[in-house]
């Protein structure tokens, strides 16, 4: 078909020069593992993948350490969870703050 160009899957192993083109096939039969996620977590986001990074951003004061170490505990439900906190590091401060 002129002008289609087939989906390319690279890996940190692969060149330019040698990756391969995805089939329908492929796609249909990749298998996510994902995360459980229960109650209002799952409603507000589905069923998300397994690895992955995740970022959250905004305006100061709005519930942006709050919301994460709260989805964080949901997400040790089922898994480890590394938390890093670009802002506050591992102070003791942080610690009492929203541990104890």
């Amino acid at each position: 078909m002129a002008g289609y160009a087939a989906p390319r899957v690279y890996s940190s192993s692969t060149s330019a020069a040698m990756a391969r083109a995805l089939t329908i096939k492929n796609i249909y039969d990749k298998r996510y593992k994902t995360l459980p996620l229960e109650g209002d977590w799952a409603r507000a986001m589905g069923e998300p993948e397994h690895n992955g990074l995740w970022l959250m951003f905004g305006k100061d004061k709005n519930g942006k350490t709050w919301f994460a170490l709260k989805l964080a505990d949901e997400l040790s439900r089922n898994d480890r969870v590394l938390y890093v906190s670009a802002e506050e590091g591992m102070m003791l401060a942080i610690y009492q703050r929203y541990i104890l």
